[in-house]
């Protein structure tokens, strides 16, 4: 596949979760996937897919706005921001559920995608836990 082709799917990926389409977004995940976000190392496909889905129901207006991209071989980078209401509860890597708090929040991340195949088989999404709790209240600014 083309660097071209592996950065539409790294796309597609953001737009299968923009759309709250988790089918979508998990379709894109290649048999022996591993992904790492803040708190989650390693993670299966279904796991991602659970601490992902975890923000839909607390941030119900989640949106990703992609700033820029580096694409390099099969390498995929997405620089991107994210912003929504935490109008419903949200339930922590720990178990722990977060009532809403109707704040929003804005936070910027990068997404770090090896695709094969069309297919994402290892991700690494970086951004600050910190900043976002702070925004939505539940730790000092």
């Amino acid at each position: 596949m083309t660097t071209q082709d592996n950065l539409q799917t790294a796309l597609t990926f953001i737009d299968s979760f923009n759309a709250h389409d988790m089918s979508g977004w998990a379709a894109r995940l290649a048999p022996g996937y591993s992904g790492d976000y803040p708190g989650v190392s390693g993670a299966n496909a279904q796991v991602a897919r659970a601490f992902n889905e975890a923000f839909l129901p607390a941030f119900p207006d989640l949106t990703f706005n992609v700033v820029r991209t580096l694409c390099q071989g099969d390498t995929v980078v997405i620089e991107w921001t994210a912003g929504g209401t935490q109008d419903g509860p949200l339930t922590s890597a720990t178990g722990q559920v977060i009532p809403p708090t109707h704040r929003k929040g804005m936070i910027h991340g990068v997404l770090l995608t090896d695709v094969k195949d069309g297919q994402i088989v290892r991700e690494r999404t970086y951004w600050d836990q910190m900043e976002l709790l702070a925004q939505i209240g539940l730790v000092p600014a």
